[in-house]
């Protein structure tokens, strides 16, 4: 998955193709499927192909939700494009891996807008897959708990947010560690704060 900050400005930059009447419900989709982490539901509830048809947005919430998996499935593709395996791993390692460039991505993506503003529309709170509405809060509560001080959240803030939506410590820790050393690695990560202008252009070229 995308982090959140990269979630919002995916679905902010691409608003105005949409006729969106309440960017409360917009918002509170596009951060909605990830509240899976906190509900305990299947992933295949919050990102199964299904949701990124054309057909599936019914209300400016779905509409979000959608966004959500688009921006999921075409960061995904490009990652693994310009990140391929080295050397065989194990799928967890190839997971904090991604996890590293998706964190990287969004730091750079924190200093791009004002996340804050788009936090501000996570008071609509709904559970479409009957999950309880209290878990799905509670993770909405977590983002912004986050992300509510000005600038870029130190590794420790980030390493407290995979804490706090269930992460063991061992590989919260892992990706922590890992992170300090891809941020030496300059060329990787301009290739990293490549990737959104890219996933914007592809999202561009798509019907939705």
């Amino acid at each position: 998955m995308a982090l959140i900050t990269t979630h919002i400005r995916f679905a902010l930059d691409l608003a105005d193709r949409f006729a969106i009447s309440d960017m409360d419900a917009y918002i509170s989709g596009t951060v909605y499927p990830d509240s899976r982490w906190i509900s305990g539901i299947d992933r295949e509830l919050t990102h199964h192909e299904r949701f990124r048809s054309p057909d599936f947005p019914t209300s400016d919430f779905t509409r979000g939700w959608q966004i959500h998996c688009v921006c999921d499935e075409i960061q995904n593709q490009l990652f693994a494009a310009q990140f391929p395996e080295q050397i065989p791993s194990s799928p967890e390692q190839r997971w904090v891996e991604l996890s590293v460039a998706k964190l990287v991505q969004d730091m750079n993506d924190l200093q791009q807008f004002d996340l804050r503003a788009g936090l501000s529309h996570l008071d609509h709170v709904v559970n479409p897959n009957g999950e309880d509405i209290m878990l799905v809060q509670s993770f909405y509560r977590i983002i912004r708990q986050a992300y509510h001080h000005h600038g870029v959240p130190t590794p420790q803030a980030y390493k407290q947010l995979w804490l706090d939506v269930g992460l063991s410590e061992a590989l919260a820790n892992q990706i922590i560690r890992d992170l300090k050393t891809q941020l030496q690695n300059l060329p990787w990560v301009t290739s990293v704060h490549s990737t959104y202008d890219k996933m914007i252009a592809i999202a561009g070229n798509q019907t939705l």
